[in-house]
């Protein structure tokens, strides 16, 4: 059923990396549109959650 997330990153105050191995489950989930991946961690950048924010490509649209 759906399919798996590959390719993240984690965006934290510190900056933004790559995510290697994935072990959490999704808590919830926000709809962004942004120009590539990038843009998207720039936006990420802006949010208050101080544990980080996970950031995918889900479909190109």
């Amino acid at each position: 059923m759906g399919s798996e997330f590959n390719g993240g990153k984690i965006v934290t105050s510190s900056g933004a990396k790559d995510i290697t191995e994935w072990s959490d489950f999704v808590g919830g989930y926000t709809l962004i549109n942004a120009l590539d991946m990038d843009a998207a961690v720039a936006l990420a950048k802006g949010c208050p959650n101080k544990a980080g924010v996970r950031v995918f490509e889900i479909i190109p649209m």
